[in-house]
């Protein structure tokens, strides 16, 4: 009923990684809109970005420039063993393309064996399914901003 928070793990299972594109790939001076969540935070993540992280899957993401730092200072691991990750600070949107094709055509699936690799796929997968990060991140990035905004706005609604 909520096809967005789908994950079909034969999707997962029967290919070697994720290629994600995400909802926004400009930069945020870039986007026609300057979505506040874009304009804020510099990088747009949705939920696309965040499945592979749960189902064992490596992943290059066709986003917004500094992605993949994102992720990072989300607390997760990205692979720069499984392919050259420079695509990620490309601002010229066409040759991130580019270099993200020469990524896919390059890939040798033998390369997930790798033990290092093998390793943070299961430490993205227990972190993102770790239910006290889950509630630090809701109390930090929901709850306490929530309570700051009423305190701060006395006579809001």
């Amino acid at each position: 009923s909520n096809f967005q928070r789908h994950a079909n793990p034969n999707w997962y299972n029967n290919t070697d990684f994720s290629l994600i594109v995400e909802s926004s790939a400009l930069p945020a001076e870039q986007e026609p809109h300057h979505l506040p969540l874009i304009k804020n935070h510099g990088v747009f993540l949705s939920e696309k970005s965040y499945k592979p992280l749960g189902m064992l899957h490596p992943f290059m993401i066709m986003g917004q420039p500094g992605t993949l730092e994102c992720v990072r200072q989300a607390g997760f691991e990205t692979f720069p063993e499984l392919w050259d990750e420079s695509y990620d600070s490309e601002t010229d949107f066409l040759k991130r393309i580019d270099l993200i094709i020469k990524n896919v055509k390059q890939f040798d699936h033998r390369l997930l064996l790798n033990p290092v690799v093998q390793e943070k796929l299961h430490f993205n997968r227990n972190r993102f399914f770790d239910q006290n990060t889950v509630e630090q991140k809701m109390k930090q990035q929901i709850i306490d901003p929530i309570i700051n905004f009423k305190l701060r706005n006395k006579n809001f609604i």
